[in-house]
């Protein structure tokens, strides 16, 4: 077992324990990875139990859950921005973890958000880099025109709507990330 998984496994062992206080300082990965390693990382790690993990997407470390190589899937300062989050709420569909339910419980999952709105920060509490300019690929429902499940989107003259979306329509949104963790949308297609 690597040094990271290790940690990872004690940080889990050590949030079981019966007394929790509030947190007044921002949440860390620390928060947040016992998390990924009790019902994420079965999968989505090198030869997971599906093989590779499902696009590419590891949850082994800050780094792999941070990484942006082919789209960005964490947000950091907007978790309703974050196809991570979208994923393990049920906004985005199939919902995570794939073997549920059980689903993440709405404790944990609200972890998650907090952790991604404090800015994704490391273990050492330093906020995640700038994603500004990155690719997003972004499933759900458009609650109000334009927003996908309260998420106001950014439409230009150069978003391309497909299919006709209407509120209420399951729709796939692609852009990329603003300088305030908004999305500009490139493309809206409904599902």
């Amino acid at each position: 077992m690597s040094n990271n998984l290790k940690q990872i496994l004690l940080l889990f062992i050590a949030t079981l324990s019966p007394f929790h206080h509030a947190q007044a300082a921002p949440l860390t990965y620390n928060d947040v990875a016992p998390i990924f390693l009790g019902r994420c990382m079965m999968c989505h790690m090198p030869n997971g139990i599906m093989g590779d993990p499902p696009e590419n997407y590891r949850l082994d470390s800050y780094v792999e859950t941070l990484s942006k190589s082919d789209r960005a899937r964490v947000v950091p300062g907007n978790a309703l921005a974050s196809e991570l989050y979208r994923r393990i709420k049920g906004y985005a569909k199939p919902r995570m973890p794939f073997n549920g339910p059980p689903f993440l419980s709405e404790v944990e999952v609200d972890r998650i958000a907090q952790w991604i709105n404090d800015g994704a920060r490391d273990a050492n509490g330093n906020l995640a880099p700038d994603i500004s300019g990155s690719r997003v690929r972004l499933h759900g429902q458009l609650t109000e025109l334009w927003a996908l499940d309260g998420l106001k989107l950014s439409i230009h003259s150069g978003t391309r709507i497909k299919k006709n979306p209407a509120i209420g329509s399951y729709v796939r949104v692609q852009g990329i990330v603003g300088k305030n963790a908004e999305i500009h949308v490139d493309r809206i297609k409904r599902r």
